[in-house]
């Protein structure tokens, strides 16, 4: 598996992730609050664009706490955004307090936060071992790989059969030169 499809596979995860924890506490946390007919279609479009946001050129692994805490505020960003614009993420208006955070809501964000943290870990180590196995392979595969000594392929169009004398007009049409058959 190459690195940034580990990198992309790996942001999907924690932004639908965070997206399913908040639209969870957001639910729960207020029983008016309802699911609009397109918003599963809104949050694949939105872990989709979480896969390919984001650099694509080394793999690290990311550690439980550097999740935890990237988790972290990406909920209260989350949250955030789903108290001014709850449309945007599939739901009804639900309230209109604003942004306010306290620790009804810090409380299961946080934990939210932690509890994907782990399963993220777990996902890196999964990718890590994945990644080395494929690596593995690939190498294995290049080094079995057997040497032929075949001549390169004769032209499609042997020289000097090219039909001449068409002047401006062969570069007036469409498509390849005529051949003489």
């Amino acid at each position: 598996m190459s690195a940034p499809l580990a990198l992309a596979l790996r942001r999907a995860v924690l932004g639908a992730g965070v997206l399913a924890a908040s639209l969870s506490a957001h639910l729960a946390a207020a029983p008016e609050a309802r699911v609009m007919e397109g918003a599963p279609l809104m949050w694949l479009a939105m872990a989709s664009i979480f896969a390919l946001v984001g650099p694509r050129t080394r793999w690290r692994r990311r550690g439980i706490a550097r999740t935890a805490l990237v988790a972290a505020c990406l909920q209260i960003v989350a949250h955030a955004a789903m108290s001014v614009a709850p449309w945007a993420f599939g739901l009804s208006v639900h309230h209109t307090a604003g942004m306010s955070i306290g620790p009804e809501a810090a409380v299961p964000h946080l934990a939210a936060a932690l509890l994907l943290a782990v399963a993220v870990g777990l996902l890196e180590t999964a990718l890590g071992g994945i990644r080395r196995i494929a690596g593995a392979v690939a190498r294995w595969l290049r080094a079995v790989r057997p040497v032929t000594g075949r001549a390169p392929r004769p032209p499609l169009v042997p020289a000097g059969r090219v039909l001449r004398g068409l002047g401006a007009r062969a570069f007036a049409s469409r498509g390849p030169p005529a051949v003489r058959v």
